[in-house]
């Protein structure tokens, strides 16, 4: 995307917008993936209690 811009494919705005969504899709990929390693570790914490 920086390179688009500095060759004028892209314009400024465009590139401010796309730089937020990776921004965004990056904090809520790592959301999830915290939130996996916390379900991850309760369960291998408690593992003699769960019945599976």
């Amino acid at each position: 995307m920086k390179s688009k811009l500095e060759r004028g494919k892209m314009n400024k705005e465009d590139y401010l917008d796309q730089i937020k969504k990776v921004k965004t899709s990056l904090g809520i990929n790592i959301s999830y993936v915290v939130i996996l390693l916390f379900q991850l570790g309760y369960v291998i914490i408690n593992w003699d209690e769960v019945n599976v």
